[in-house]
This record gives C-alpha cells, structure tokens and sequence, in this order.
C-alpha cells in the first residue's frame, strides 16, 4: 500500500484505478483525498477527446448502491463471529452454506460475492488470515489469488480494443516490432490473448532473480525466443509468460508508466464487482465494455477437442484472456466467461443470467486445480437454486 497525493505531480483529471480493501474503483485524481490508501492497477492519461471515457468514470471504489441496499440484507456478523457481511434476504443460504465451509474444515479463509442485475446481493467473508488463527478474515483483508487476475488483463486489452489502440486480428509487430524475431513474426494479438503465441515458458533462462524482477530483461528475452509451436496452430497455457506478453502490448500502445507493480492482491467483492461492469451498468456507471467487443473477447478461439499442450493434454477453451465454458471452466452454462486460479479463487459473468461471482480463499486445494473447485460447485449449485426460485431464465 502507498499513500497517493491527488497533485502527486499528475492532473487532476488524471484517472487512478484502486482497490482500496472495500472495493476496485477508478477515479479522477481530484477526488481522491491525499490521504488515501490504495493499491494502484493502472495509470491513463486525461483525453477530453476520448468518447469512450464514460466507462472508465465514476466506478467508485464504495458502491453507492450498496449502502442503498442494506436496509434489504441480513448482517451476518450479527449471528456469527467467523462470517461477517451483507447478504440480501432471497441469497439467505447461501451464507450457511459459505459458513459450512469452515465448519467442516474445506476453508481456513476466505471471501465471497454476487452481483445480481447490477446489485451487489451477496458480500461475506470469513475465517482466519493465518494458519496459526490468531488473526481474523475480515472485509480488510486482501489476499494473493493467482491466475484469477489474468481476466483483469483481458479486461484491459479489450478495453484498449474498444479505444482502438489494439485489434486482435493485427499482427504483435504493428504495436512491437521487436517481437518479429525468431520465426514470430506472423503471431497476431488474438494468439497471445487465447494462448496460441508458443511462447509458454523461458527456453534454457539462466537469469537472475534481480532480472526477473526487470520487465525489460524478460521482454527482451521473450523477443528473441523462438516458439515451442508455430504460433496459431496449436494453444498451450502461458501461465509464466503471459503477463509479460500482454503488458508490453498495453505499454506499447498506452505509453503509461504503471504508478506500481501491482500484483494480484485483492478480494472477492472486487472481482465480482469488475465482471458485473463487463456486463451491464451499475447504478450509475456505463458498462464497461460495449456489447460488440464483450462478444469478441468472449468468443472462444480454441477448435473443439484441442489439447493444451501445456496442461496435461486437458482441453481448455480460451477467448481472448478469459477462461470460456467447457470441460475446465465448466459453471453456470454457456455463455460464461471469466478466469480462476491455482487453488481455488475465481471470478466469471454470466451475461444471460445478469450474474457475476468471485470466490477467493487462502486454503489452497491444489487436487482441484484442473477442476472447478468442489467449494465453489457447491455454491454453484445454490445459486442455480436461488435464480429458478427467483424466477430467472436459466
């Protein structure tokens, strides 16, 4: 965390993204008090003449409507002192079935949340912070949640797409030249977003930790790396690479310095809040994405059957970053999108549904990582229960 001054040498109409603990927001510089604890994600510059600003404003990082509906929502503190939240009174089980999760010993802590039409209907927490229980999971605690944030990035080249600063049909070395090196030249944005570019791991990297911890020392290695495949004809999970690879596309075209190294650190309330933008309005703030570019970033650009080859020949489905529904991602029908990670976290919408979720735990089940996790299947299968009780088309 960082202190950030609102005349920390930028303009007041400068937008800052954070999350705060209570939830991800992006803001102009102006508003925020110089006071402020945030973890910053991303940095843009102030254009006037961006049409496409009003997606970016006014997602604050408090929901205005959640205060709205609280007089609508059970505190659960107030009947339990391991789970502490809000959950609105037809989401009622799914708070016991959270709280069995510690009871029976499958979660040591954790957080979860729904958003329903744009409402936040569902935000618990619970639990222990640490193995020895000497600190509580409250509604402040932040976590690491792995892979999850992986849908973060494709959320943000999507939204580079819809600026028009990237296309993902244009070849990496209209935005990155130097990426045309060793028999890349012809991989285009879509194979490094759907994990086609070949380029999984670091072939034979004797670098050093300090060079690791350089983005420029591993771009330059990645450029000159031949692929493991030829780029577009087969897809494989970069789980190490592609951070470095979708980033220096953003930097390449953004021209922005990061105001951190922000890692995946967050909670479930953020997440879900993210993917509910990606889909519909909330209260007051325009939908991130626009319905013609959620469908492309959506659209799965995995042929049926392909093999990762990267994880055990199981056959993923990836659009352009997020996770698609099939074998792997396999909750709440088609139509889903989203990203999970090692051990258990996930976050996905549910655009047919309205619906989106997060669930993120620091007790780590790594015999589910090929697997939706058996905790968050459970709650699935509640939540399917609760919208055909509310009448929802499934």
């Amino acid at each position: 965390q960082r202190q950030l001054s609102a005349d920390g040498g930028r303009s007041e109409n400068d937008l800052i993204a954070f999350d705060d603990g209570d939830g991800y927001g992006l803001s102009q510089a102006s508003s925020l008090s110089a006071t402020k604890e945030t973890i910053s994600l991303i940095y843009l510059e102030d254009d006037s003449n961006n049409a496409d600003r009003g997606e970016w404003e006014n997602l604050s990082a408090r929901d205005k409507d959640d205060d709205d509906d609280v007089d609508d929502m059970n505190d659960s503190e107030n009947g339990d002192e391991d789970v502490g939240g809000i959950v609105q009174n037809d989401w009622e089980s799914l708070r016991a079935l959270f709280e069995q999760n510690f009871q029976n010993n499958v979660d040591l802590g954790a957080s979860l949340a729904v958003y329903h039409r744009g409402k936040l209907v569902v935000n618990l927490w619970g639990g222990w912070f640490d193995k020895q229980k000497t600190k509580p999971y409250d509604n402040d605690t932040l976590q690491l949640v792995f892979s999850t944030p992986k849908g973060l990035v494709a959320m943000t080249i999507a939204l580079c797409v819809q600026r028009g600063l990237l296309n993902y049909t244009d070849k990496v070395i209209k935005y990155w030249p130097e990426y045309g090196q060793s028999d890349k030249e012809n991989t285009t944005v879509a194979d490094v977003m759907s994990h086609r570019a070949g380029l999984p791991a670091l072939r034979n990297s004797n670098l050093s930790t300090h060079e690791y911890l350089d983005w420029y020392s591993v771009i330059h290695k990645l450029e000159k790396q031949n692929p493991y495949w030829v780029p577009g004809t087969q897809h494989g999970y970069h789980a190490y690479t592609y951070g470095w690879l979708a980033g220096e596309l953003v930097r390449r075209v953004v021209h922005q310095a990061e105001i951190s190294a922000a890692n995946g650190i967050t909670n479930a309330k953020s997440i879900a809040r993210l993917y509910a933008s990606l889909i519909g309005d909330l209260d007051v703030t325009k939908r991130l994405l626009n319905t013609k570019i959620l469908k492309q970033a959506t659209k799965s650009n995995t042929p049926e059957n392909e093999p990762d080859q990267v994880l055990m020949q199981i056959s993923t489905i990836f659009g352009m970053g997020f996770m698609t529904y099939g074998s792997v991602f396999n909750i709440m029908g088609p139509g889903t999108f989203g990203h999970n990670g090692l051990g258990g976290s996930i976050g996905f919408a549910s655009p047919s549904l309205n619906l989106s979720f997060a669930y993120v735990t620091n007790l780590l089940d790594l015999e589910s990582s090929t697997t939706v996790d058996p905790r968050i299947q459970s709650i699935m299968d509640k939540i399917t229960f609760i919208l055909k009780h509310l009448n929802t088309t499934l």
